[in-house]
């Protein structure tokens, strides 16, 4: 293997080492919310709404990282519409706050 093919596989490993660790947290949020609701009481209203609002907040933030770095690393539709990236840029970073 030369050394160009070495250091493609190397960028490559990083990247998707990198993809993966930012899909794995709000996966895991996913998880754990849905997680919750199997074992809640059900009569208990608040702590079911509590589990919706973090399965709703994890897949909104899965889904806006997954539009970021669709534009960032792949050749999407989206990258022709500037307005369409500037929205997708301000939902991911507002969700990091």
């Amino acid at each position: 293997m030369n050394k160009n093919t070495k250091n493609i596989l190397l960028i490559t490993e990083l990247l998707s080492g990198r993809l993966l660790h930012d899909f794995a947290n709000s996966m895991n949020g996913i998880m754990f919310g849905l997680e919750e609701l199997e074992v809640i009481d059900k009569n208990d209203a608040d702590v079911q709404k509590e589990a919706l609002s973090f399965l709703k907040e994890s897949s909104d933030d899965l889904i806006y990282k997954h539009k970021v770095m669709k534009q960032a690393y792949s050749s999407s539709a989206d990258n022709y519409s500037f307005d369409q990236t500037k929205s997708n840029i301000e939902n991911y970073l507002l969700k990091k706050k």
